[in-house]
Formats: structure tokens, sequence, C-alpha cells
């Protein structure tokens, strides 16, 4: 039996603004805006689109115009991760009002309607941002985390695999780990594995991409390795209830009665709305 995670994020913050590649005011060596199709309402990928990095390598200044933009921004995104949304949507709507093409822009918008439970208007954000920036790699990572929490999983994995594309991604192991998880979903086994595996070698410190590998090594019998990935994963993360579950699973399948009878106490805490997020 496979299980999921939750697809990585990692911060707001991170996902937005680590970027290098220029996000719609710079000059790309694209043809045209069309470079993706609509499926059902979806974007899709045009793989001539994922790679191109901005024809100079000294984009110009921003005015003060963008440069007050990119503060509202930053300052939108700051109260995102506070969970203060409605003062978010202020700061962003100041943002967009100044820097209308500014991709990263649309970008957060649409992480922010999703916050708010407005799956159209982060689809239509998503949209204007992908328009705006063809090659934006977060932009490329965050949708496809939407797209496969609305079960598109084909075309999550293309929006994955394009951000990956990018040599520009400063954080390639994030779309690596969000793809694995897509494809766990499927199920897809043989796929998730790569990802993850793919993910490590880049960063070595990820408890998901760790978890879910100690997960497919035990649904296939390979108990040391999944138990070597548990580990790694309890020196990195404050167990959930999908981690104690699979820490029962290695601890009972290597007949380690004590580690297995206090993971379980720590699962009916959990079950039951009791203290959670211990080591034992």
């Amino acid at each position: 039996m496979t299980r999921t995670a939750t697809l990585l994020l990692a911060s707001v913050a991170l996902s937005i603004l680590s970027g290098c590649a220029n996000t719609g005011s710079g000059n790309y060596n694209r043809a045209s805006d069309t470079h993706a199709t609509s499926t059902g309402g979806f974007i899709g990928v045009d793989e001539n689109s994922c790679w191109k990095t901005p024809l100079s390598s000294t984009p110009s200044a921003p005015t003060q115009q963008e440069k007050l933009a990119r503060i509202h921004l930053d300052l939108g995104v700051g109260y995102m991760q506070e969970s203060a949304l409605e003062i978010a949507a202020e700061e962003l709507k100041l943002a967009r009002e100044l820097e209308p093409n500014y991709a990263k822009i649309h970008n957060a918008m649409a992480l922010l309607h999703l916050r708010l439970g407005d799956q159209a208007l982060a689809e239509k954000s998503y949209h204007q941002a992908l328009r705006l920036d063809p090659a934006d790699p977060e932009i490329h990572n965050n949708y496809g985390i939407y797209l496969c929490s609305r079960n598109q999983l084909d075309l999550a994995q293309q929006h994955f695999d394009c951000a990956i594309a990018n040599p520009l991604y400063s954080t390639p192991f994030l779309a690596y780990t969000n793809a694995g998880l897509c494809a766990m979903k499927k199920p897809d086994l043989a796929a998730a594995e790569r990802y993850f595996r793919s993910s490590l070698q880049l960063y070595r410190r990820q408890p998901t991409a760790h978890l879910q590998l100690a997960r497919i090594n035990l649904d296939r019998g390979d108990i040391e390795a999944a138990n070597d990935h548990y580990r790694q994963f309890k020196k990195m993360a404050q167990h959930t209830l999908e981690s104690v579950e699979i820490g029962m699973e290695i601890e009972q399948a290597r007949g380690n009665n004590n580690a297995y009878s206090s993971l379980k106490l720590l699962h009916r805490s959990l079950t039951t709305g009791g203290v959670g997020g211990s080591k034992p």
C-alpha cells in the first residue's frame, strides 16, 4: 500500500522569490507567448520554454516603481507566511497595480487565492504568471503542486520536469521531491523512487524524500534500506502520523518490540488528539 505526503511548497518566500530566472521584464529568447496549451482549463507545457535563459546576463536595473512593487510583494509574502491573509492581499494588490507584468506577483496571488479557498482565481493567476514568464521554474513547481492536488497527475509531472530542466533553478530538489510525491499518487513507485533519489543527490537533508523512500523500500520488502531512510528522517524532522505508521511497520518487521510499542503509544496520542511531534 502506498501513502502520499503533503507536497512541498517549502516556504512561500523560497518558492516565489528565490529564482534567478527573469520574470517578464527581461529579454528572453522566445518567439511568442504561446508557450502552453490548455487542457480542460489547465495549462500544459511547451518544453522549448523550460530551459530558456535571458539573452543578457546583466538585466536592466529595476525602476523605482518596480522596486516599490517588489517591496510590497515581499511584504505580502511575509504576511502570508504569518497567516495575515487580509493584509497580504492588500500588499499583493498594491504590488500588482505597480507592476502588473511581473510574473512572480501573479504567482504569489495564486498562492494567496489557494489559501483563501478560491481555486478559480488561483488558476487565473497561474495562467497569467505562466503567460508572462513561461520559463520561471518556481512558477512551474508551484503550479505542479496545484495540479497534483487536483489529480491532474500527468500534467503536474510536466510542470515539475519543466522546473527541473531550467539551469537557473536554484532549488531543483524541491521540484524533484514534489514530482516524486505526485508519482506516488498514481502510483508509479519506480518513477517516484527516481525523483526522490535525484532530489537527495542534490540536497541530502530532506526528510520528506527519506520518508517516502522508506515507504517504497518497505513495500518491496527491503527492510534494512527502509530503516536506513527512516533513521535519516528521524534525524531531521518530528514525527507525523504517516511517519509513525511507517516506523511501526519497520520495527514490527525487524522484531523490535520495544520500539514498536513506543511508536504505537505515539500513534494513539496522535490519533486521539494528544500532543504529538516527539521523537521516541
